[in-house]
């Protein structure tokens, strides 16, 4: 497992941003060898980006992923 694992991602706004941090999400998980938290990892990562996007649509965002 990673030890203190830190990426930050400016994300620009608009509705394909959610996927663009799953993918992001997922992909770094993976490069990590933390695949086992992928599934839960992508889904909070999608339900967050999407809430962020809906009360502030075309607004930049800056997702952040940490694991310690």
């Amino acid at each position: 497992m990673a030890d203190n694992l830190s990426y930050s991602f400016a994300l620009p706004g608009g509705a394909f941003c959610v996927g663009l941090a799953r993918r992001a999400v997922s992909d770094l998980l993976i490069r990590h060898d933390l695949a086992e938290l992928c599934d839960t990892a992508v889904l909070a990562t999608s339900e967050l980006v999407a809430a962020a996007y809906r009360f502030t649509p075309d607004r930049e965002m800056l997702l952040r992923v940490h694991s310690r």
